[in-house]
C-alpha cells in the first residue's frame, strides 16, 4: 500500500469470524499471532479490499475461498448471518479527520440496469440475493455497487461513483503456492545497490547462516555458501529464500 495513504487504525464488524476488532497505531511492518481460525488471514483479506475500494476486490476473495455464487458470500458474514452486516472502517495516518468506511450486505435482487459484466467463473445466482457495496467518507456515500449472478452471468446492476472519487491505494497479494513466487531480478539488482550487498545478505545469514554472498550472475540470482566452491541457483537453496527474496522485491516495488 502506499506509504502516503498508510492506514493508522482499522476497524472491523462481522465480517468472517470477526464480531468487533480494532487494531490502533498501525506501522510499516504489522505481525499477527494467533491459533488457527482466530482470524489472521481474515484481516490480511480486510487490506486487500482496502486497496481497491469497490465491489471487485472483494468478489476476488472468491478465488482464494472457493466461492460459486452470490449465495455463498453469506459464508464472509459473522456467524453465516446476512442480518451481520459487514462493516469496515480506518483512517489514514495523512488524513486522520476523514473517517473511511466501507459496508457489504446481502440484499433481495433489484431490477437489472443496463451496465452487465461477464464473468469467467460463471457463477449461478441463489437465494435470489445481491450483494450490495458501499464506500463513505465521514458518512458521505462515494461509491455504491450491487452484483448478482443471473444464468450464470455476474452482473454488475449498479455501480455508481460519487464527487469525482478515484482510488490512489495499491497492493501486492503474496501467495502461499511456490509455483507463483518469483525473484525479478532487476528489482533484486536495484536492492543490492540500495541498501548495499553485505546488508541483503545479513538478512538471508538469518534464514541460512552458511550463506556468504549473494549475485546475479548468466540471468540468475546465485548464492555463494561456506564451504562449496561454486555459487548456486538461489531456485536451489530452499523454497524459504525464494520466498524472501520475492517479497523483497514486492516491497521494494511498491515503496
Amino acid at each position: 500500500m502506499n506509504l502516503k495513504a498508510k492506514i493508522k487504525n482499522l476497524e472491523i464488524k462481522n465480517f468472517r469470524g470477526i464480531d468487533y476488532l480494532k487494531i490502533e497505531n498501525l506501522s510499516k511492518i504489522n505481525i499477527f499471532v494467533g491459533r488457527n481460525g482466530i482470524g489472521k488471514t481474515s484481516v490480511l483479506e480486510v487490506f486487500w479490499i482496502l486497496t481497491g475500494k469497490s465491489i471487485k476486490n472483494f468478489i476476488m476473495l472468491t478465488k482464494f475461498r472457493n466461492f460459486h455464487n452470490v449465495g455463498d458470500f453469506i459464508n464472509s458474514f459473522y456467524r453465516l448471518d446476512e442480518k451481520n452486516k459487514i462493516e469496515i472502517n480506518y483512517h489514514l495516518y495523512n488524513n486522520p479527520k476523514i473517517r473511511n468506511s466501507l459496508e457489504f450486505n446481502l440484499v433481495d435482487n433489484a431490477s437489472k440496469k443496463e451496465l452487465v459484466i461477464e464473468d469467467e467463473n460463471k457463477f449461478t445466482n441463489k437465494n435470489n440475493k445481491s450483494l450490495e457495496f458501499k464506500f463513505k467518507q465521514n458518512d458521505v456515500l462515494k461509491l455504491n455497487s450491487i452484483i448478482t449472478n443471473t444464468n450464470g452471468k455476474l452482473d454488475l446492476i449498479k455501480d455508481e461513483t460519487f464527487g469525482n472519487y478515484r482510488d490512489n491505494e495499491d497492493c501486492a497479494y503474496v501467495s502461499n503456492d511456490p509455483s507463483s513466487w518469483c525473484v525479478n531480478l532487476l528489482l533484486i539488482s536495484k536492492i543490492i545497490d540500495d541498501i548495499q550487498e553485505d546488508s541483503l545478505v545479513n538478512i538471508l545469514k538469518k534464514m541460512d547462516n552458511s550463506i556468504k554472498d549473494i549475485h546475479i550472475s548468466n540471468n540468475s540470482l546465485v548464492i555463494q555458501k561456506e564451504g562449496i566452491d561454486n555459487r548456486i541457483p538461489i531456485n536451489f537453496c530452499g523454497d524459504g529464500l525464494v520466498k524472501v527474496c520475492s517479497i523483497f522485491s514486492i516491497l521494494y516495488n511498491l515503496k
